[in-house]
Order: structure tokens, then C-alpha cells, then sequence
């Protein structure tokens, strides 16, 4: 008989055990990440990229065996022995939907139920994350957002296009025990919270209509930190999803006076109020992500903020999710080995950009229009007008910069590239996996 993860008094339960979902998230892998992958602009640019220089064919043949490459048995195999037992994997929709046709695809069914007989084999729960939606349903790289405005709350039909995905996927692996559930929609920003909660209403009872066990998690506005506003859904098997990043909103944190006990008392707060917002739901919930960036910060430090930071969930009995799990190096258990060609395109690519460079830029020339003619300006439409300026900047890094780069790499030494990901090909930052040990088994 199957066991699925169930809600009981805000728990999590499997069968009549308690258990606590400790893992990684599977980044860049159904919907590519530029830092994370060391390529300029949204996946859908990089893809497009590759299109306008290599063709369409091998462009397809290259992102399918890219994704066959990622995640395979012996990454399976290291994440058992990092003693995680859950994965949060992101995909983009465009997997499963043409935006210029009704009918799904079935490419990205095939890709789910590759992970989930992995999932199976090696006993690892998975919850399937919604991370790019049509239109963007907030303004920024990882939901694929080349406008810099999340319009997937400005047009009901693009919402109405992910309820039917969400159906068609849930008819599909309603059975799947090491299935976790779904994630409906990741990070929403700068939403009406009246569109927000229709979405999840509609969404949830699509699901429910195949799928009665399977938990359905739900994220709040402001990229998964705002709960204020989020209708009581009447749904046993429902958790609340945050995610945990302090050091994009308080920059003190990054200045190199601040202390250890100061950085880990702001932690504390910021963690108390955002489950002092879910707490009010009677229902389980999760920290989707949580991680930290090696750049500019010494391993020792980096390895002393990740147990801390371990420990406190442990206090505070959370299951947890670290961002990420494989990456070109930063912040991922397994990143690339220095030798591998992909990094050295990424490092002819660094020369003209990075995610740091980029939001420069845009502060630059916003700084122009204020000073120009807009000195009017408020903090709060500039941090808006940002993402704006970082799309249009996105059309000229992909035909200036990422696609100059690829013009310099014949196809057949670029489609050997994609095996670069390979974990015989990455390095496994063992201090990072003895740390995890130590949380998961105690």
C-alpha cells in the first residue's frame, strides 16, 4: 500500500512517523539559471542564443542531452550520502507549453518522470516547483522574465494556462509515492493578492480532482517572504513554502565588521517573523531555499554561516531546502572543475558580464534619467524601473556578449560541452558535505 507525505497537526507524517525533509534544490537544470551556469540573460535567451548560432536542431539536441547529463545515478548516489532525503526541483514551463499552440508537450512529462524513477529508486522525495510561469509571475531572471514586469497578474489567461498544467500533471503522477507534491508557484512578486489567492483556489481544486494525497505548497508575495494576505484555504494537505535570503535585504550583513552574533541575531528575527506570519494557517510548513554565495567571502566564514545557519532550523524543527545542489561554482555542493571548457567560456564571458556588472548597468542609467530630467524619482519606482532596464539590457548581452562568445566555439567542439556536467567532471566541496552530514543524522 502506498505511503504518501501527509499533514497531521502542522506535521509532517508517513504513516504514523513524524519525518523532516532536509535536501537540496536541483537548479538550472529544467530552467537555466545565468550566475548558476555562468551564461548571460533568462533561460529562454540563452536558448535562443544558442538557436541564432548553432541552429534550432542542434540547439534542441544540446539542451536534451544537457538535461540527461545533470542529474544522472551518481548524483543520486552523492545526495544519499549527503544524508539528504528531499528535492525541490524548478521547471519552466515552456517545457510543457507553446506559447502559440492549446495542446501540452510532452517533452517535459518525459523529463518529470525520469527524475521521479530516480526518486524512487533511491527513496529521495521530490517536490516538483513551478519556477518560470508565462508572462512572469515576478520581474526578474529566474522566472524567464524578459520584460522586467511580472504580467502573469495582469492577464487571467496565462494563470488559467498553469491550472490546466497543473491538472494534466497531477492526473499523471497522482500515484507517485516518493512524489512530495507541488509547488504552484515560485517567488510571486509585486502581485494583486486578490489574483494571487484565485490562482491557488483554481489551482488547488484542478489538482484535487485527480489528486486527493499529494501535498500542494503555496508561496507567499515579495518572493515568498509575505504571508499577510493569503486566503485560508480549506484543503487538509496544504504547506506554506518561504524562502530564506537576509542577505538581499539587509545589507549589513554583508559589511565585514558585521560579527557573528550580530549576523546570526538579524537571522533569528527575520526567520521569527516570517513563521510568525505561517503560523497563523495551522498548517505544516517549509523553507524552499536557503543558501549563500562563495563569492568574496572566505570558506571559513562560508562554512560557519551554513551551520549556523542549519542549527537554527534545527531549533526551530524545519524541514529545509539548500540552494543549490550543482553549479559552476557559486553556491552549489558540486561545481565544475576548473579545467572544463564550459568555465573557460564563462570566464571569457566574465570579462563583459556578471549578475554584479548587470545591476550596475541599470543603476547607471537610471542614475542618467534622474539626473537628466527625473530627479523625482522615488527608491521604490526605481527598484521597480530596475528589472526594466536589466531586460533591455538582456537583449544586448545576448547578441553582444554570450552570442559573440559561442561564434568563437565551432559546434563540434560545443555540443562535447554539455557532458562537462557531468559529476565525473565536478569537484564535491567536501567540507559543504561533511556539514550536511552532520546536520541530517542528528
Amino acid at each position: 500500500m502506498m505511503e504518501y507525505i501527509q499533514n497531521r497537526n502542522g506535521q509532517f507524517v508517513v504513516g504514523n512517523e513524524k519525518i523532516r525533509l532536509k535536501g537540496f534544490g536541483i537548479g538550472s537544470w529544467l530552467n537555466l539559471e545565468h550566475y548558476m551556469i555562468g551564461l548571460p540573460t533568462p533561460d529562454s535567451l540563452i536558448r535562443a542564443s544558442y538557436e541564432a548560432v548553432y541552429g534550432k536542431a542542434n540547439a534542441g539536441k544540446f539542451w536534451e542531452e544537457y538535461i540527461y547529463s545533470f542529474i544522472k545515478e551518481e548524483d543520486f548516489e552523492l545526495i544519499r550520502e549527503s544524508g539528504a532525503n528531499f528535492l525541490r526541483v524548478p521547471f519552466n514551463y515552456r517545457h510543457f507549453i507553446d506559447d502559440n499552440k492549446e495542446s501540452l508537450k510532452e517533452e517535459g512529462f518525459t523529463y518529470l518522470t525520469y527524475l521521479l524513477d530516480l526518486c524512487d529508486k533511491y527513496g529521495i522525495y521530490v517536490l516538483l516547483d513551478l519556477h518560470t510561469a508565462p508572462g512572469g509571475q515576478n520581474p526578474d531572471w529566474h522566472s524567464d522574465n524578459r520584460t522586467g514586469i511580472p504580467q502573469f497578474w495582469e492577464f487571467q489567461v496565462f494563470r488559467r494556462q498553469i491550472t490546466k498544467l497543473w491538472g494534466e500533471i497531477a492526473k499523471r503522477f497522482a500515484d507517485r509515492e516518493f512524489l512530495f507534491g507541488y509547488d504552484l508557484l515560485n517567488e510571486p512578486a509585486m502581485c494583486q493578492w486578490e489574483a494571487l489567492n484565485e490562482f491557488y483556489r483554481e489551482t488547488i481544486q484542478e489538482i484535487r480532482k485527480s489528486d486527493r494525497n499529494h501535498m500542494i505548497v503555496l508561496e507567499g508575495d515579495h518572493f515568498a517572504m509575505d504571508f499577510r494576505e493569503l486566503e485560508q484555504f480549506d484543503d487538509p494537505q496544504i504547506c506554506l513554502g518561504f524562502h530564506f535570503y537576509p542577505i538581499c535585504w539587509y545589507p549589513r550583513l554583508s559589511e565585514p565588521d558585521c560579527t557573528r552574533e550580530e549576523f546570526n541575531v538579524l537571522f533569528r528575527e527575520v526567520l521569527t517573523t516570517i513563521l510568525t506570519q505561517c503560523q497563523k494557517y495551522g498548517k505544516p510548513y517549509i523553507c524552499g531555499e536557503f543558501g549563500f554565495e562563495r563569492d568574496g567571502v572566505s570558506e571559513e566564514l562560508l562554512n560557519t554561516r551554513m551551520k549556523d545557519t542549519l542549527r537554527l532550523f534545527e531549533e526551530f524543527d524545519l524541514s529545509w531546502v539548500i540552494w543549490t545542489y550543482k553549479d559552476i561554482g557559486d553556491m552549489g555542493l558540486v561545481y565544475l572543475k576548473r579545467e572544463m571548457p564550459w568555465i573557460r567560456l564563462t570566464l571569457e564571458i566574465q570579462e563583459s558580464w556578471s549578475q554584479e556588472k548587470e545591476k550596475a548597468e541599470a543603476r547607471e542609467l537610471l542614475s542618467l534619467c534622474r539626473k537628466n530630467r527625473y530627479s523625482m524619482m522615488e527608491a521604490d519606482m526605481e527598484y521597480l524601473l530596475s528589472f526594466r532596464v536589466r531586460a533591455m539590457l538582456y537583449e544586448l548581452q545576448a547578441r553582444y556578449i554570450l552570442q559573440k562568445e559561442l561564434k568563437k566555439i565551432p559546434w563540434e567542439q560545443m555540443k562535447n560541452y554539455v557532458g562537462n556536467f557531468e559529476l565525473k567532471n565536478c569537484e564535491v566541496d567536501r567540507t559543504f558535505l561533511n556539514i550536511m552530514k552532520e546536520i541530517t543524522c542528528s
